[in-house]
């Protein structure tokens, strides 16, 4: 593949990624706010865990390689992790205010009723009767989930919002 080429794949496939891992998220964020069913059935439900693997491996791939980036991608590249640290420093304390004083009550009863952990998406029955210390593991392993799932997305949309802003 000449650099040329692979400097233009870089792009559509960063914007790519980005999209399927984007509608992943809001399907996870529309089941854990009681919007959508937690079970799916049909070809979706078996692609789905598939496209978000795929497009998720990608994406971590593209943001670390550079060796497909050129000066051009890499400024991009430079000014979305820029911008990248004040969201990492923005966002904890924005989500706490939000958990903290709007969704506390929600999370809680959805925790209690469906009993949702990082490893299920059904939700484990043992879970509801675990202990504090249980219950914090659980907490710290669905946080530990969620920013791996979120960061490379709000790093190649980052990306990809440089790029538009640049036309």
């Amino acid at each position: 593949m000449t650099a040329k080429k692979r400097y233009q794949l870089y792009h559509q496939l960063i914007a790519v990624c980005f999209a399927f891992q984007f509608v992943n998220l809001c399907i996870v964020f529309s089941r854990w706010a009681g919007l959508h069913a937690y079970e799916s059935t049909g070809l979706w439900a078996s692609l789905s865990p598939v496209v978000f693997l795929v497009t998720w491996f990608t994406l971590v791939f593209l943001i670390c390689a550079k060796f497909m980036r050129d000066e051009y991608a890499e400024t991009l590249w430079r000014r979305a992790a820029a911008q990248f640290v004040y969201w990492l420093v923005l966002l904890p304390p924005i989500a706490m205010i939000v958990i903290g004083y709007v969704g506390k009550d929600i999370f809680d009863s959805l925790a209690q009723v469906q009993a949702i952990t990082p490893t299920s998406e059904k939700g484990d029955a043992d879970l509801v009767g675990a202990n504090r210390s249980q219950t914090e593991f659980m907490t710290l392993a669905m946080m530990t989930y969620m920013a791996a799932m979120t960061v490379p997305v709000l790093f190649g949309g980052l990306l990809v919002w440089q790029r538009f802003r640049d036309r």
